[in-house]
Formats: structure tokens, sequence, C-alpha cells
């Protein structure tokens, strides 16, 4: 029965170890482009939300709307997503990138 728990533990551990090893930092999450035919790039908007312990915090990506809206963005071109961890994955900074006229 010591042997049963030892193992189980063991393959618990190197699953917990191996599940996070995957994820990459260093690309952004998403682009998505709209129209840029109809809209001229020249205004960008950014914002950043850090989030701890991935629970307290005010939100994980913030949204286009209000980005658009603080930055007098009247046609959205492009939104970029990135995600950036901090030290020890304590925390982790959301950003959402807005352009557009």
């Amino acid at each position: 029965m010591k042997k049963l728990i030892i193992i189980l533990m063991t393959v618990m551990t190197i699953s917990l170890v191996t599940g996070c090893a995957s994820f990459n930092f260093n690309s952004p999450v998403g682009r998505h482009a709209f129209n840029t035919e109809t809209a001229s790039i020249v205004t960008r908007g950014e914002a950043t939300n850090r989030v701890w312990f991935s629970i307290f915090g005010e939100e994980f990506f913030p949204t286009v709307e209000r980005i658009a809206r603080e930055n007098n963005i009247k046609k959205i071109a492009t939104v970029e997503y990135s995600i950036k961890p901090g030290i020890l994955m304590l925390w982790m900074d959301y950003t959402t990138i807005v352009t557009g006229e």
C-alpha cells in the first residue's frame, strides 16, 4: 500500500510539473484584423490589466470597446492581445492593443 501511494504521488507531481512547461509566453495570444481599407491607422490605444494568482484583478483582457472609447477611436483597424507573466507566475499582465482612426 505504501508503494502505491508513493507511485501515485510521483505521477501527480510529474503531471503538474510537465503541464506548466508547455505554455509559450513569447508570442501574442491573438491578432484580429478588421477592414483596413476603410480605416487609416492613426490612433493607438493600449490597456493592461494585472491579475494576481489568476484570481484577483479587474478582468483578464481589457475590452476593445473601453479602449476605443478612451482613445476616441471610431473605426477599429486591428486588435492585438498579449500575455506577459510575472516572477514565478505570481501575476499575469493581460494587454489589449487597439489601432484605428
